[in-house]
């Protein structure tokens, strides 16, 4: 986010996750041709930086204190609430 009194004029594009970026583009050409009434969605995403590399403790759960490698391990993601954004009519359809 720039503030108002120090933007160049330039257009900024701020780039979602990798799973908003994917998810995005399906919700958009199918709720376009068919409608979109409720989703489910399922992630599993490679190594990502809270994730350790071998089994350890984690101050969250006992899920996210396992070794990235040797599990797959379904987390949280905010990316219903950004397609909500740059879909309008998706918003709150999660």
């Amino acid at each position: 986010m720039v503030p108002s009194n120090k933007s160049n004029g330039k257009i900024k594009i701020s780039n979602a996750s990798c799973t908003t970026n994917c998810l995005v583009s399906f919700a958009k050409i199918i709720h376009e041709k068919f409608g979109i009434i409720e989703a489910l969605m399922t992630t599993a995403p490679s190594y990502t930086p809270i994730q350790k590399t071998i089994d350890g403790s984690s101050n969250k759960d006992w899920s996210g204190g396992r070794g990235a490698a040797q599990n797959i391990i379904p987390s949280s993601t905010d990316a219903d609430k950004v397609i909500g954004k740059v879909i309008p009519n998706l918003n709150g359809n999660n």
